[in-house]
C-alpha cells in the first residue's frame, strides 16, 4: 500500500492528518487551512469530523499583530 498525498485525501483526511502529526504543532489555524491545504470552509470540516466522534477543540491566540487567530487542536 503507498502513501497518500495530501493532495490525494479529502479535506477531513488532511485534517485529521494534520491534526495528529508527530513531533509537530499539532494545530491547525483558519488561515493556514485555506491558504496551505485549500481547505475554504474549515469550519464544516471540523463539525463534520466532530459528528464522527473526534473531539477537536477550538481555540484562540493573539498573533504578533494583536489580532485574534482561531486555531483548532486535537
Amino acid at each position: 500500500m503507498t502513501k497518500m498525498t495530501l493532495n490525494e485525501m479529502t479535506q477531513k483526511e488532511r485534517v485529521l492528518h494534520i491534526l495528529t502529526r508527530q513531533n509537530r504543532q499539532n494545530t491547525l489555524t483558519v488561515r493556514q487551512a485555506r491558504k496551505d491545504h485549500n481547505i475554504a470552509n474549515v469550519r464544516a470540516v471540523v463539525s463534520s469530523l466532530r459528528r464522527d466522534g473526534f473531539e477537536i477543540q477550538t481555540r484562540f491566540k493573539t498573533n504578533r499583530d494583536g489580532a485574534v487567530e482561531l486555531f483548532y487542536a486535537l
